[in-house]
């Protein structure tokens, strides 16, 4: 079967720049952010963020927001397709030395980012205790009280003695 619809024409287009390629290599593989995709390809973000606009638009790419940050990853549903098997033929043909350091850079991402995640996991119970003993135990007061105006009027609500409203 020959495709030659206007649509294969644009992927053609958006495949035939190596830094889509690159970032589609690693969007296959996990979903990533745009800070972590200019750490491993070690570009600026507004090129980043320009190729994944591009991405985006043409339908290879998918994102969500997650806090403060968008996280992209591959739109597969159209893979049986020959969107699929036109990106299996270029991802095939772009095996170079510059997508091997993306793989590798990929790789020491995904390692620091499940360390982070383990930390923060086992000290999430101790977390108070942790952060008195790093910062003391009034840190929460010092933070208010160098937003507030001068003269501010502090009332606290809740249960309890008003820790807060007491040391401010």
């Amino acid at each position: 079967m020959m495709v030659t619809s206007a649509s294969s024409l644009d992927w053609l287009q958006t495949l035939a720049d190596g830094t889509r390629v690159r970032l589609l290599r690693l969007l296959e593989q996990e979903e990533l952010s745009v800070s972590e995709l200019c750490t491993i390809v070690q570009l600026p973000q507004s090129t980043v963020s320009r190729h994944l606009k591009v991405l985006a638009g043409d339908s290879w790419i998918v994102n969500r927001r997650e806090g403060t940050n968008q996280l992209y990853r591959v739109e597969t549903s159209e893979w049986a397709t020959a969107r699929g098997r036109l990106w299996q033929w270029v991802r095939e043909q772009a095996d170079t030395p510059t997508t091997i350091l993306d793989q590798q850079r990929l790789v020491r991402l995904i390692a620091e980012r499940s360390r982070s995640e383990a930390f923060f996991s086992s000290t999430a119970e101790q977390w108070d205790k942790l952060r008195v003993e790093l910062f003391g135990q009034q840190l929460d007061a010092h933070v208010l009280a160098a937003t507030l105006p001068r003269r501010a009027v502090v009332g606290e609500l809740g249960c309890g003695s008003a820790p807060l409203s007491y040391l401010v």
